[in-house]
């Protein structure tokens, strides 16, 4: 898959792991909500 989907899994499983959320959908809530900027605002 695309290299942005083990980004994001990766970030996923650091928020499961730290107690950061509720699973995993609270884990992708999170990563969407901090990590899209990063990956989806194109570079000027």
């Amino acid at each position: 898959g695309p290299p942005e989907a083990t980004v994001l899994g990766n970030l996923a499983a650091q928020f499961m792991a730290a107690g950061a959320c509720d699973g995993w959908e609270g884990a992708m809530r999170l990563v969407e909500a901090s990590a899209a900027p990063i990956l989806y605002t194109p570079n000027a």
